[in-house]
């Protein structure tokens, strides 16, 4: 049995059957607040009525494009709000769990954008995908030597 009380985003006492209790303690969230209680965090993402792909719980309201307008990410947390917007208009993304892939927003570059415990991971070179480079990863000789020059595109385009 858990003391409520006792009862953090990170942290809990557990009661055992012998009457011990026992201390758990986390480095990210593992629940968050729903109303007067807990839910587990869940990153899973589903449409909402606004048609943006959110997290299903989580500690932080992050909000990602749901049909390629609007902002690529909003985050709301502790009353503070920050947006991320993408130059241009993104395709309509494809959502496996807690990622949303919105595909060619470059040639042969893929964004994907992915919810975590505490929002959400920014685009870097883990989360923008070359397929020239996956190519080079299979040995593809036809587009292996075009991995730098995506690269180097969407190096520029980062510095604009």
């Amino acid at each position: 049995m858990t003391a409520e009380s006792s009862r953090t985003e990170f942290s809990q006492v557990v009661a055992q059957p012998d009457g011990h209790l026992r201390f758990e303690s986390a480095v990210v969230p593992q629940r968050a607040r729903r109303g007067s209680g807990w839910a587990d965090v869940d990153l899973n993402l589903s449409r909402g009525a606004d048609g943006r792909l959110r997290t299903a719980v989580s500690v932080a309201d992050v909000a990602f494009s749901g049909d390629g307008s609007g902002p690529l990410v909003t985050l709301t947390r502790a009353g503070q709000t920050v947006t991320l917007s993408w130059p241009g208009t993104l395709p309509k993304p494809t959502v496996d769990k807690s990622s949303a892939k919105y595909s060619e927003v470059m040639p042969d570059v893929d964004l994907v954008v992915r919810a975590t415990e505490t929002g959400f991971t920014p685009h870097s070179r883990d989360q923008v995908r070359c397929r020239c480079s996956a190519a080079r990863d299979r040995g593809d000789p036809a587009r292996s030597g075009r991995s730098q020059a995506c690269w180097r595109r969407l190096d520029a385009q980062h510095r604009r």
